[in-house]
């Protein structure tokens, strides 16, 4: 060391860090410290000392190419990396608190990924916070432009001119020439945006408002407010899930058999979009969980009775087929309306079938499964599924 060789040669950073040690721990000796407690103090010492030479060694790393330095660290030539004094000092001193090259050239592999990692997802999210801000203003100002309403739009053109003058340069140019709208509406916007139903958002909107007329535009924003006010939203969803569907018929399957029942709740939202944008014209307060429920009890009720209704009339007619062909020979026969004793039946029959038995033309392996699917129609011919 160079400390030992000659009386007036300069510290090197490992020797003025364990002069430092030492000087605490005498420190601490003198205060009274049991041995126990001075050799866990100076093992912390060691560790608080390794993390910052490691939090270090990534940082002046980053000053160069971490790919060059890695291998130089591999082999132990740490004279190659003097000329940055933060890496060198703290690569020696981790190889002075028993670290390896190679564990070190590996820490620093690892962290120095960990922390170009989170600096990409650090990008990627203030990316996607701007680009979101950015979207909310423009539609605050494009809102603005079909209202009319000049005050809100100079305070959204104001705030998007912070982070992108041209956006905001293009937007008032438009609503300075906005004074030559359409008189009327490209029949295809009104087609796609009749079509969105009640999933119409303001994204739809704003990709055809240059087909539509002024009154158009105004009146498919009146729409628009009203189903993504959060009220509504919520109400939306309550609904939703008091008739046992999703929200989004896209989420829906083509074959799924609640697709009569999405068609009424479409309906039903519609009605009380209509309700409420009638009531802030009139200037009066709505409630839309209130009138939301009495539209669900008024158009939904009715159609439950007819899904009911088809559902006895499948179980009936499952009956009668098991009539004309298990049970054709025999003199017993299944009631028509009985769904509760054709049940008991096929329970009865699946038993055997699981013991291996065939039952009244029911054969095991083969049937067990129409009969469990049997058994189904019957409960649900009962309401009890």
């Amino acid at each position: 060391m160079a400390g030992a060789s000659s009386p007036n040669a300069t510290a090197t950073f490992v020797e003025l860090v364990q002069m430092e040690k030492l000087e605490r721990l005498q420190q601490y000796a003198g205060a009274g410290m049991t041995a126990s407690q001075m050799t866990a103090a100076a093992n912390n010492f060691d560790k608080v000392r390794e993390e910052k030479a490691l939090k270090i060694m990534v940082d002046q790393a980053f000053t160069g190419k971490v790919s060059e330095i890695v291998p130089v660290i591999q082999e132990g030539n740490v004279n190659a990396l003097r000329g940055n004094n933060g890496l060198y000092n703290s690569v020696t001193y981790l190889h002075h608190l028993g670290m390896s090259y190679m564990d070190i050239a590996a820490e620093l592999q690892k962290r120095a990924m960990a922390e170009m990692n989170y600096q990409e997802a650090l990008d990627r999210v203030n990316n996607a916070t701007a680009e979101k801000n950015e979207t909310r203003l423009s539609g605050d100002a494009i809102r603005a432009m079909i209202a009319g309403d000049d005050a809100a739009f100079a305070v959204a053109i104001r705030r998007i001119a912070l982070t992108d003058r041209n956006k905001a340069a293009d937007l008032e140019k438009e609503y300075a020439e906005a004074g030559n709208d359409r008189l009327t509406s490209d029949s295809k916007a009104i087609d796609f945006l009749d079509g969105k139903g009640i999933e119409l958002s303001f994204g739809d909107l704003a990709k055809q408002r240059g087909l539509l007329s002024n009154v158009d535009q105004k009146r498919y924003l009146n729409t628009v407010t009203t189903y993504e006010d959060r009220e509504f939203q919520d109400v939306k969803a309550i609904i939703a899930g008091e008739m046992e569907i999703s929200v989004r018929v896209q989420d829906m399957a083509a074959d799924n058999k609640n697709l009569a029942r999405h068609r009424v709740f479409s309906k039903i939202i519609s009605k009380l979009q209509r309700q409420q944008m009638m009531a802030a014209r009139k200037g009066e307060n709505f409630d839309a969980l209130v009138a939301g429920d009495e539209l669900l009890k008024e158009m939904f009720t009715d159609h439950k009775d007819l899904e009911f209704k088809a559902v006895k009339s499948k179980a009936s007619k499952t009956i009668g087929l098991v009539n004309g062909s298990n049970l054709e020979s025999l003199e017993f026969k299944l009631v028509a309306q009985d769904y509760f004793g054709a049940q008991v039946y096929f329970e009865g029959v699946l038993k055997s079938l699981q013991e291996g038995k065939a039952v009244d033309r029911f054969k095991p392996k083969d049937d067990m499964l129409l009969v469990e699917q049997y058994i189904k129609q019957m409960k649900e011919a009962q309401g009890n599924e």
